[in-house]
Parts: structure tokens; C-alpha cells; sequence
């Protein structure tokens, strides 16, 4: 660091004599004096440099392994609780299974997977299209050039609806995939929209499933979503028989409704069962309903009433008519399965209806003969997680066993083990780093000795590698640490009767290099995990609550004896270190501030001397001058 004044000097003018020069010179024994302070500053600054680094190793080892959030943690039960489940059955595709730490050794059989939960749904009743090919090769064609077969309707350029709580509006210009993309990105509307081309139809349904799931569709603008529209849905809307009478012609009251389903014979002849059957069945809404000829007329209508599938059977004394109005604002769907109480020339005139609505249900299956349903085709039950893949046939049964699996706790401690081992070898390094012969002229530079060498960016870095050589060595509280580190696994776990060593987690031997490094027995932890891994796992995992550190030392298990040895140190001796080095750091630099002011006072007195020899000289080569001009004249 070179000291100078902040003044303009104007040297050297009468003497010819490089004054800046001759003064760096005379303060050759100043400036090495600084720079040997700098290079103990460079020093210091690089130890607490490599302090910190190895504090932040530590922490990175000790949040990674050492925390119960860590990604790699040992300090949780759930590392070391694993459980493999076999599943085996002709169905077993039809079902995932996983094991939880929560799960017991043994078996189950799923009998049957009687339905998947799905969410409530909204789908064309039929196909949308003109075309074979579906409304367009790409969903990237715009919405105004789809081939729907009634004609999508704009106003004023758009279409409007609304899902649930989230209202969309769409451009004619807009594509298809646009469309779809936006009503899947709305959490407020909470559905999967699709448009399939090998259906050729619309598909919404509520990513909540279960036979909770609701979904509501609206068409606001265009004819999008509206009854019998361009996307194939159909509206809430009540439907009519026509007037009933019986073979006489007389003419259906609800006085009549107590007479038994068999014996109404209407008055072309109809009856509501087939020729040699005794029962009749029907779905609304999904549900099946099933009726015997002792049943009443009474009996059937009230038992669709209260089903409570979102309709009701009304019946008009005035008119003689039956009436089909939901209840809950979703289309209806009727469906004959045997008998004539619906379809085309039914008994009572109400054909078939499909219904683009299809309302949410549980999954259902029979698990060791006990009847199940769940919202959602992914559950728990006992510590054993199902996800439903399709459903399967009565007597297809799928077996499963739940056992121990070892392997994954294994693999867990093989990665904490060569984690370990890498920042055990990390700091031992640092502790028998030493230079060569040669190296030790390696120093820190200062500036203005990195400009003086002309050494590039690239050499700078490898001469200060070699200049950091040594930084740590025999740290005293590095040193302590590892003993601690290697005494930790050879101390037996109070409760557990066992140490690491005795599992398998031996150090290995100073000669073959693996100081305080551990050697890991693979197959001996292994067989200690069959034989008792709850033992083996509170080796690892085990807290103490004691307040006397030898009873708590005794009591932790492995990660918290880690754990408490890298906080002793880093909040301890490593502490103390980094605070020692701040404070040394301050001495220095106001040392280098002294020896500084001390430089620049005598630089500026050295340069007043030169200045005033300069002058001096410039008198007399004026004296001289005049005297040379006087004698000159005298000549002449």
C-alpha cells in the first residue's frame, strides 16, 4: 500500500533528480513494516474465513441429517418404520398399495373393488360433431370454425357460462384449447374440462370427488352449455306423462294409487311387468329402483320420492298425468331396465331420458369381507395406503402382505454414513494440512505486490491456494470434535443396550487412512434390523430429557449425540475463536492505521526537504545566471 499526500508536487524542477523515486525509496523500511501488518490482517481474515466455512459444513451436515425436517434425517421414526407390501390376484392391477410407518405385519384380501369415487360431471348426451374426424383435426382451431352440429352461437363475438363459482367469457376468435385450458387453470370453478375426438364429446368434471361432489353449469351468453346446445348438454326441466287410464278408459285418481302394481292392466292393454316376470326395475338418476307385483303404486311413487337422488313423482287428480320434476337443479335421467313403467309406448307415456349430468360417488369395495366406501380412490386404512385403479369382479380377490423392509433404513444410514465420512476426511485434512519447503514463500500479497508481480486473475487464486495451506492446522477445537465424534459411536445407547459399533458402525483404522472415518458392516446392520429394528432404530433416534450431560450423553442416541458435539463446538470453542479473531482484526487495522498517519507524516516531511532543496537551488541557478550575465557584458 503505497502513502502519499493528497497535495499536487512539483518535483526534481531545478535538481533534474527523480524525487518521487529517491523518497519511495527512503520509506522501503516503513512500507515493509505495513506490509507485514497487511499480510497478518490477509491472514486472519483467511482463518476466520475457514472457520466459517467449516461451520457452515457442519450446519449443511447437521440440517441435512441431524433435523427432523432434513431430507435424510435419521432422528425420525419413519427412516427406520418401512414396510414393503406384495400383492398378488388377477386383479391386481386394480389397486396400488403402499406401506406407512403406522402399518403392522400381516395380510389382507380386498374381496372386491365394487366403484371408483368420481366427482360430479356434466357430459354430452351425444356426439357434437358433423364430422367423423370430430369438430377439428387440432384443439388450436378457433372456436367460431368448430363443426359442431348446432351451430355454436355467438353475441356480439362471444359465448358466456358459468362453472361453479367462476364465470368465463370467450371470444369467438379464441381457440378450443384455449378454452379448456382456462376453465382447468380456475381454482374457484375446480373442474376437469376435456373434449374428446374419439367420443366426439364434452367432458366437465368436479376435481372433488365422492357423493359429496357438486357441480353447477350455466349457460349466460350463446348457446354453449344450453339445453340441447352446441356442447350436447342437457337443462333441469320436468317431464310429463301423457293422461292415464285404465282398460275401461277411466281415467287414473290417486284414490287408485293403494291398488298393487300387478294388477293394473291399462287401456291399451299395458300392464307394468313383462309377460312371465314378477318384478320391474327402473334407474333415475342412477339409482336402481326394483319393484314386486305385491308392491303398491302408492309404495313405488313414495319410494322414489324419498330416495333423495333429486327428483320427485308428482301426479295431477285434474289431468291424470304423472310428472318427473327435480329437485336439485341437474338434469334427470331415466332409464327402463325391466319391466313398462318407461320408454317409448310405456305404461305410463315418460320415455327415456339420458341426462348429461352425472352425479358424484364413493368408491366401494369389500376389504377382508367388511364393506368400505371412501370419498376418494385414495385413502389409508391401518397404516396402508390404496389408490383405485378400476374396479374388479366379485371373487376376483386380490391378497396382499404387509412385512418389514429393511433395505430403504439400510440405504438411509449408508448415505449419512458416506456423508459423514466426507466431512469427517474434510476436517481432518484441514488439521494435517501443512506446505512444502518450497511453499512457504507462498505469503498473502498485497495489492500493490500483485501489480508489482504482474500476475494474472488465474495465478492470483492458485498462489493464494497455497498461500491458505496450513490455516487449520491442529485446531485444537476441530482436534476435540472428532474424538468426540469417534467416542460417540462406541458408547452403548442407555435402553437400547447397544452402541453403533455393535450394529456395525465401527471407525476405521489410522493405517488404511479412515481417520475417525466411519467403516460401515452392511450385513451386520442389516440382520440387527431383522432381528429388532425398534431396538436398532432407538440407537439412532433415541432424545434425552435428562439436565446432567453424562446421563443425557448416555441416553441420546447417535443423532443426537452428533448433534450436541457440533453444537458444543460451533457455540463453543469455534465461537470463542471467531470472536478472538474479530478483536484481533480490529488491533490490526488500527495498528495499520497508526503505522499509516506515521508514514504520511514522514513522506510529507521528507518531500518539504526535497522542496526546499529544490528551492534553494533554484536561487542559486539564478545567482549564477545574473552573475554569468554581468560578466558577459564585460566582456563584450
Amino acid at each position: 500500500m503505497a502513502i502519499s499526500a493528497s497535495t499536487l508536487r512539483l518535483t526534481g524542477l531545478s535538481s533534474g533528480m527523480d524525487t518521487d523515486a529517491i523518497i519511495k525509496s527512503l520509506m522501503k523500511i516503513e512500507q515493509l513494516k505495513l506490509d507485514r501488518q497487511l499480510h497478518e490482517r490477509t491472514k486472519l481474515q483467511w482463518k476466520q474465513e475457514a472457520l466459517g466455512q467449516v461451520k457452515a459444513d457442519l450446519t449443511a451436515f447437521k440440517q441435512d441429517f441431524l433435523s427432523v425436517v432434513g431430507a435424510n434425517s435419521i432422528t425420525k421414526a419413519d427412516a427406520f418404520n418401512t414396510y414393503k407390501v406384495d400383492v398378488s390376484g388377477s386383479g391386481a392391477s386394480a389397486v396400488t398399495l403402499s406401506a406407512t410407518m403406522d402399518a403392522s405385519v400381516g395380510s389382507i384380501t380386498i374381496n372386491e373393488i365394487k366403484k371408483l369415487a368420481k366427482g360430479a360431471s356434466e357430459t354430452s348426451v351425444d356426439k357434437v360433431s358433423n364430422s367423423a374426424q370430430g369438430l377439428s383435426a387440432t384443439n388450436s382451431t378457433q372456436l367460431k370454425d368448430l363443426d359442431f352440429k348446432n351451430k355454436l352461437e355467438f353475441v356480439n363475438g362471444q359465448i358466456s357460462f358459468k362453472i361453479n363459482d367462476e364465470t368465463f367469457t370467450f371470444n369467438e376468435t379464441d381457440t378450443l384449447a384455449r378454452m379448456i385450458s382456462t376453465v382447468n387453470s380456475s381454482t374457484k370453478a375446480n373442474v376437469t374440462m376435456t373434449y374428446s375426438q374419439l367420443t366426439d364429446k364434452f367432458s366437465i368434471e368436479s376435481k372433488v370427488a365422492g357423493a359429496g361432489s357438486s357441480l353447477s353449469v350455466t349457460n349466460l351468453v350463446g348457446n354453449a352449455f344450453s339445453d340441447g346446445g352446441a356442447f350436447g348438454m342437457t337443462a333441469a326441466k320436468p317431464v310429463s306423462s301423457g293422461a292415464v287410464a285404465d282398460r275401461s278408459g277411466t281415467l287414473l285418481k290417486t284414490t287408485d294409487f293403494g291398488v298393487k302394481l300387478g294388477s293394473f292392466e291399462l287401456k291399451d292393454g299395458a300392464t307394468l311387468f313383462e309377460q312371465g316376470k314378477d318384478k320391474l326395475s327402473f334407474k333415475i338418476n342412477g339409482r336402481e329402483f326394483e319393484f314386486d307385483k305385491d308392491d303398491t303404486l302408492q309404495y313405488m311413487v313414495g319410494k322414489v320420492n324419498n330416495s333423495g337422488i333429486g327428483v320427485e313423482i308428482k301426479f295431477d287428480d285434474a289431468t291424470s298425468k304423472f310428472t318427473l320434476e327435480p329437485t336439485n337443479g341437474k338434469p334427470l335421467s331415466i332409464e327402463n331396465v325391466s319391466g313398462n313403467v318407461f320408454g317409448e309406448h310405456s305404461a305410463i307415456g315418460i320415455t327415456e331420458i339420458k341426462s348429461s349430468y352425472s352425479a358424484g360417488q364413493d368408491a366401494e369395495l369389500i376389504v377382508n369381507g367388511i364393506t368400505l366406501s371412501r370419498s376418494t380412490n385414495n385413502f389409508t386404512i391401518d397404516g396402508i395406503n390404496y389408490k383405485l385403479n378400476k374396479t374388479t369382479a366379485a371373487g376376483a380377490d386380490i391378497d396382499a402382505t404387509v412385512s418389514r423392509d429393511v433395505q430403504p433404513a439400510v440405504d438411509k444410514i449408508k448415505t449419512f454414513v458416506d456423508a459423514y465420512n466426507k466431512l469427517v476426511k474434510n476436517l481432518d485434512d484441514k488439521l494435517t494440512e501443512t506446505k512444502t519447503k518450497d511453499e512457504t514463500q507462498y505469503t498473502p500479497l498485497t495489492d500493490d505486490e500483485k501489480t508489482e508481480l504482474g500476475l494474472s486473475e488465474k495465478q492470483i487464486e492458485e498462489w493464494e491456494a497455497i498461500a491458505k495451506k496450513g490455516l487449520l492446522r491442529r485446531d485444537t477445537g476441530i482436534q476435540d470434535m472428532l474424538n468426540s465424534l469417534r467416542t460417540a459411536l462406541y458408547e452403548r445407547v442407555a435402553g437400547a443396550g447397544l452402541s453403533p459399533a455393535d450394529i456395525g458402525l465401527k471407525t476405521g483404522a489410522y493405517s488404511l487412512g479412515m481417520k475417525g472415518q466411519i467403516v460401515l458392516d452392511e450385513e451386520k446392520l442389516r440382520s440387527a434390523f431383522e432381528a429388532d429394528p425398534d431396538r436398532v432404530m432407538s440407537v439412532f433416534t433415541n432424545v434425552s430429557d435428562s439436565s446432567n450431560a453424562a446421563t443425557k450423553r448416555l441416553e441420546s442416541g447417535l443423532a443426537e449425540r452428533i448433534g450436541s458435539i457440533v453444537d458444543k463446538y460451533t457455540g463453543g470453542y469455534q465461537s470463542t475463536s471467531l470472536t478472538t479473531l474479530t478483536d484481533s482484526l480490529k488491533k490490526l487495522d488500527d495498528r495499520i492505521s497508526a503505522i499509516e498517519e506515521k508514514m504520511l507524516a514522514k513522506e510529507e516531511q521528507l518531500y518539504k526537504k526535497y522542496a526546499a532543496m529544490e528551492t534553494a537551488l533554484a536561487a542559486l541557478n539564478s545567482q549564477s545566471e545574473w552573475l554569468a550575465g554581468v560578466l558577459g557584458g564585460q566582456s563584450a
